[in-house]
C-alpha cells in the first residue's frame, strides 16, 4: 500500500505551487495507482528525482509511465543511479523538462536537477557515491529566485548541499532504510547501516521513501511513499 506524506512551506514565490515527488519507480510495471494518486492531488508539478529507469531494463515502463503523467502535470526529471547508462535522447517527451546539471524556470521558480555521480560505473550496495557536478551547483546557487533543486542522492546534503543557498532539495534513493524499526531505516547504499537520511525532512531537504522495491530484500515497516509539498507565498 502507498501512503501519502504532505509538507508544507512558506517561500517568496509569486503563487501557491504543488509538487508531487515520483521517486525510485524502478520501471515497475504497477504504476496505475501511482498515477491515480498523483492525478487526485492535483499537483502543478510532478517532480522525479531519479530511479524511473532500473539499470537495462527496456525504456517502454518508463516512457508509459511519462506519456500517462504529463497528461496530468508538467514533469520534472533528473537521473538517479540507476539511470547510468540511460540515453537521455530516449526520455523525450513533450512536458518532460530532463534536468541533468541543467535548470529552467517554473512559476517564477527556479527548478534545477543534480545529476546522479554514477554515469556509467558499476556499482555495488557499498560502493562510495561519486562526486556530483559541483560547477553545476556553483552556477545553480548564484541564480536569483526561489530554487528548488531535485537531487536524488540524499547522502550528498552533508558535504555538498547542505550549505548551500537553495531552498528546498528533493532526494529519493534510500528507500526509507528498506527496513524500518523505531522510525529509523536499517541500511541505505551509499549510506551504510543505520543510514541518517532515509524520510522526511533534514533541514532543507526532504527524502522520499520511494514508489517501489527492486531489490532483493523486501520492505519491512517501511510503505512506498508518494510526497506531496505546497509551497505558500510569504505573505499567507
Amino acid at each position: 500500500m502507498i501512503t501519502t506524506s504532505e509538507y508544507k512551506f512558506c517561500l517568496p514565490v509569486p503563487e501557491k505551487v504543488r509538487i508531487a515527488v515520483a521517486a525510485d519507480i524502478h520501471s515497475t510495471p504497477h504504476f496505475a495507482e501511482i498515477l491515480r494518486m498523483i492525478s487526485d492531488s492535483r499537483p502543478d508539478a510532478v517532480f522525479i528525482p531519479g530511479d524511473l529507469c532500473h539499470d537495462g531494463d527496456e525504456y517502454d515502463i518508463p516512457l508509459g509511465f511519462l506519456r500517462s503523467t504529463v497528461s496530468i502535470a508538467p514533469v520534472y526529471y533528473s537521473f538517479g543511479n540507476h539511470e547510468r547508462s540511460v540515453d537521455e535522447t530516449v526520455l523525450g517527451i513533450d512536458g518532460v523538462h530532463l534536468l541533468n546539471d541543467r535548470f529552467e524556470m517554473f512559476k517564477g521558480i527556479v527548478v534545477g536537477g543534480l545529476r546522479s555521480g554514477f554515469r556509467g560505473q558499476k556499482e555495488t550496495n557499498f560502493t562510495r557515491t561519486p562526486k556530483p557536478d559541483l560547477g553545476f551547483i556553483d552556477e545553480f546557487e548564484k541564480i536569483c529566485g526561489v530554487k528548488l533543486l531535485l537531487s536524488h542522492h540524499p547522502e550528498y546534503y552533508p558535504e555538498y548541499l547542505s550549505k548551500r543557498r537553495i531552498d528546498l532539495i528533493f532526494s529519493g534513493h534510500a528507500h526509507g532504510g528498506q527496513w524500518r524499526f523505531f522510525g529509523r531505516g536499517l541500511f541505505a547504499p551509499g549510506q551504510g547501516f543505520f543510514p541518517k537520511y532515509t524520510s522526511g525532512i533534514y533541514g532543507n531537504m526532504i527524502v522520499s521513501r520511494g514508489l517501489a522495491n527492486k531489490t532483493i530484500i523486501p520492505r519491512l515497516f517501511n510503505s512506498p511513499e508518494l510526497v506531496l509539498v505546497d509551497i505558500f507565498p510569504e505573505n499567507n
